[in-house]
């Protein structure tokens, strides 16, 4: 039978409040004090008050390094990531972490280049 067991049909869907609750990426330059190579690098995405964002960075030897987001949080982090762009090596990691930026620390005394992601609302 008809209908039995079944959801009833979206007829009135707007195509334009999905697009807005799906988002769209939006990329950026880095910080002013990051280096120019690594312009159009970083990016957000919102979706639906979910700010999901990443780029990549680098830290100096042997410095720990501020990373300031695209857009900052206003509630919550709920996660912070990193993964060396190069090397399979160790001796780094996210050490504090606020709504406006983390920090790399590092050990080792290379200057290294790192991808970062951070999910958070």
């Amino acid at each position: 039978m008809p209908g039995e067991n079944s959801l009833p049909g979206y007829s009135n869907v707007d195509l334009g409040a999905i697009l807005e609750a799906l988002g769209t990426t939006k990329f950026s330059d880095p910080d002013p004090a990051e280096n120019s190579l690594y312009r159009g690098t970083n990016w957000t995405h919102v979706l639906n008050g979910l700010i999901i964002q990443g780029g990549l960075t680098y830290s100096y030897s042997g410095f720990n390094h501020t990373v300031k987001y695209n857009q900052a949080f206003t509630k919550q982090v709920l996660g912070v990531f990193l993964s060396h762009r190069n090397l399979a090596t160790s001796g780094y990691y996210v050490g504090s972490v606020g709504l406006n930026s983390f920090m790399v620390v590092k050990e080792t005394s290379l200057l290294q280049e790192f991808y970062w992601l951070a999910i958070g609302v």
